[in-house]
């Protein structure tokens, strides 16, 4: 497959198709290339063109992707990703050893270069590179990157460095791009979606193709129509494919103000919503595909409400998510493969839990004057009175999402040793956007985070409007030992 042939794949980003085979033929004499923007879905593109430039280069190049999401200090990532090299290259067994500098770095991939005996031009994607710290300190790990490159003949002739950054639009900030354009580094830009181009992917693009012919379906064999822009791949005949654009648009216009141009959530929600709203159809037979108007009617629950929450973003826990965790609780287990952002939205969460919300400006409040933890605890012992139980330290009491949040906002890299680059006291910038949602999903299925509306009309719950509740569903034990990874001291919040 040529790049015409890709492009034909991946509707709407030909400019930057464009520009990454551009950098891309380059081979060595690319040193660093960052790629940015926020939900564009740059990495699932780079991820399907490198994977293509491997498939026509096989003998020439190797992939390696690291995610650097799970990493929690500058030492850390420096050895994962020698760790990682040494295990493309064919080594599971080697230890790349200690590593806490770039100097440091550049030697030892120095000596696995030399040892491992490497000829073949390794691209190297840090996904996620975003999750490493504020933007500040992003830039001194590039710049640090970009002298090894620069130091070492033997390191930028068998290594291209690719860096996405998930969480930044570079455009919006001039100073930003400015600093990147003094050492001359390359850059991408994948902009946002429109919504008329998320409407052309979902509807008309090898995706929706995707969508109708292995998920949604209309029938077992369906009528072939060609349409020129899609390169013959939605097999509809005209009824059904007006039904779908109708029914996609609907999902659009219902979502775009909360998923943004994040195709991934679009295609999550059309996968939960269309078995219901189209049961009288398929099912059923009652209705057929010129009552789109009267199914939506019959179904407007399904784009707003609750159901959005419960089916969409998320997912009920199943029993086999229940029995794994009740066993890693029973035990006591430190190893639960979580990111260092959804533990921290568990210590949130059972702070949220156990502490009554009159308390949460004493205690999460960054004034000066509220600096100590024992003058937070004199606080809450004198405004509690004498003698008083705290049922919270007993049961979980359900506390709203945005109070949570708010929790979340004061604690996150607020601990007594470093966490990558933020230091003590230090607190790295967070976004609460679809990423968020997704991790906070996760916690749900895995049953550690629980539901608990105090509403009676379920029908009516929306996740914006404050009705909707949560609880911790774990134990002190747990939540320590996730505190003591995260060197996060959860016990200095709580009442003794």
């Amino acid at each position: 497959m040529d790049l015409e042939e890709f492009k034909l794949t991946i509707p709407c980003r030909d400019s930057q198709l464009d520009l990454l085979d551009s950098y891309a033929s380059l081979g060595n004499l690319l040193r660093i290339l960052i790629v940015h923007g926020i939900n564009s879905g740059k990495q699932f593109i780079l991820n399907n063109y490198f994977n293509l430039l491997k498939e026509s280069k096989d003998e020439q190049v190797n992939i390696v992707n690291f995610d650097c999401s799970a990493v929690i200090s500058l030492r850390s990532f420096y050895e994962k990703t020698l760790q990682k090299i040494v295990e493309v290259n064919g080594n599971n067994d080697e230890q790349a050893g200690f590593c806490d500098s770039s100097n440091k770095f550049m030697i030892k991939l120095e000596n696995i270069i030399q040892t491992h005996n490497i000829t073949k031009l390794h691209y190297l994607i840090f996904e996620d590179f975003g999750s490493l710290g504020d933007f500040t300190d992003l830039l001194q790990l590039i710049f640090g990157l970009n002298k090894v490159m620069e130091t070492s003949s033997i390191i930028k002739d068998k290594f291209v460095l690719v860096i996405l950054l998930n969480n930044y639009n570079l455009y919006y900030t001039s100073d930003n791009l400015g600093e990147l354009n003094n050492y001359s580094l390359p850059t991408i830009f994948f902009q946002n979606y429109t919504q008329n181009e998320v409407f052309h992917i979902l509807t008309d693009s090898i995706t929706s193709s995707y969508l109708i012919h292995h998920h949604c379906k209309f029938e077992e064999k369906t009528t072939v129509t060609t349409n020129k822009n899609s390169d013959n791949c939605n097999r509809l005949n005209p009824e059904q494919q007006q039904f779908w654009e109708d029914f996609v648009k609907l999902v659009i216009d219902s979502f775009h103000s909360f998923t943004g141009s994040n195709v991934t959530v679009l295609v999550e929600l059309i996968l939960k919503i269309w078995p219901t709203f189209t049961k009288k159809i398929f099912v059923d037979k009652t209705y057929n595909f010129n009552d789109l108007l009267r199914l939506y009617k019959e179904n407007q629950s399904l784009f707003k409400g609750e159901s959005v929450v419960n089916d969409s973003f998320i997912d009920e826990p199943t029993e086999t998510n229940r029995k794994v965790m009740k066993s890693i609780m029973r035990h006591n287990k430190s190893v639960i493969d979580l990111p260092v952002y959804s533990k921290f939205v568990l210590c949130a969460a059972y702070l949220a839990s156990f502490i009554a919300p009159k308390y949460d400006f004493v205690i999460f409040s960054r004034l000066k004057e509220l600096s100590s933890r024992k003058k937070y605890h004199q606080k809450i012992a004198s405004s509690k009175g004498q003698g008083a139980i705290n049922t919270r330290l007993l049961n979980p009491a359900a506390f709203e999402l945005e109070r949570m949040l708010a929790i979340l906002s004061s604690i996150y890299g607020n601990t007594e040793e470093e966490i990558l680059f933020s230091k003590p006291g230090k607190h790295p910038k967070i976004s609460f956007n679809v990423e968020f949602y997704s991790q906070f999903s996760n916690l749900v299925s895995l049953n550690l985070i629980t539901k608990a509306s105090a509403a009676t009309n379920t029908a009516n719950l929306d996740l914006l409007n404050g009705k909707l509740k949560f609880k911790a569903n774990f134990n002190y034990d747990f939540i320590e030992q996730i505190a003591k990874d995260l060197n996060f001291k959860i016990e200095e919040y709580l009442m003794d």
